[in-house]
């Protein structure tokens, strides 16, 4: 009994089809691995436009104000503005000036010739940079891998299943006739319990085998960044094509390597 409300519960999920094609463009577009190495990839990309400030130049601008009745910065100030006349050299306003403002306004450009530090720190930056995009697109090489290894595990697991369901109507087929056998005498009492331990054997297999197949969907939703629940139907072996995706010839040398 406990079999037969599993069995029920499982064909009431959800079931989409899903194409291997897909399943690979919704990974490598929502796959949480992937999202990260992109965003560790563009860090790595700022961090490098940044040090573009080696070949730039500097610019400050100051601004200063000042206002003093001290004879000697009030003198002072005067010479600085080149405005001392006759009548500033008058022993009463040596002694006892008025107030005098005096402003400057400072303007500087500094233009870096060579900072070997910033090249070097550059010159890092940049390897850093290659270093995220080689990981980025190792972590796409190898999600696009573990997508075809779940999508293949999901076909496996239907196909498994599929056969258990026609041993589960085998079996029941044998079960009727021997109970008819059974209740016209032919057969005996533990003839008829031995085929009964047959379907319940084969019931629960039938039970493991879509336990099998929710757990491959469910793993196939992990990769592509979506929710559990769901079965998945898959394509036939014929119909599945990812030239346009995955490189089916590795190349004999890597740039990273």
């Amino acid at each position: 009994m406990s079999t037969f409300f599993f069995s029920a519960s499982v064909m009431a999920q959800e079931s989409v089809p899903l194409s291997l094609q897909g399943a690979l463009d919704a990974a490598l577009k929502n796959n949480k691995e992937v999202v990260m190495a992109g965003l560790d990839e563009e860090s790595a990309r700022a961090r490098y436009k940044q040090t573009d400030a080696v070949f730039l130049p500097q610019i400050n601008l100051s601004y200063s104000a000042m206002s003093s009745n001290n004879p000697l910065n009030a003198f002072g100030f005067k010479l600085q503005q080149q405005s001392i006349t006759q009548t500033d050299f008058d022993p009463a306003l040596l002694n006892n000036p008025s107030a005098t403002q005096n402003f400057m306004t400072k303007a500087e450009w500094k233009q870096p010739i060579l900072n070997m530090d910033m090249l070097y720190m550059r010159k890092a930056a940049n390897q850093q940079t290659d270093v995220y995009a080689f990981k980025s697109k190792r972590v796409k090489e190898y999600l696009a891998f573990e997508v075809q290894k779940a999508y293949a595990q999901l076909r496996l697991a239907h196909q498994a299943k599929a056969v258990v369901e026609e041993a589960v109507v085998t079996v029941n087929s044998i079960y009727t006739s021997t109970k008819n056998r059974f209740e016209k005498g032919y057969l005996q009492k533990s003839d008829l319990l031995q085929v009964q331990v047959q379907v319940t054997s084969t019931e629960n297999k039938l039970a493991e085998a879509k336990s099998n197949v929710q757990n491959a969907s469910d793993y196939l939703s992990l990769l592509m960044g979506s929710g559990t629940g769901v079965v998945y139907t898959v394509e036939a072996i014929g119909e599945a094509n990812t030239s346009d995706t995955i490189d089916v010839i590795v190349p004999e040398k890597l740039a990273d390597f």
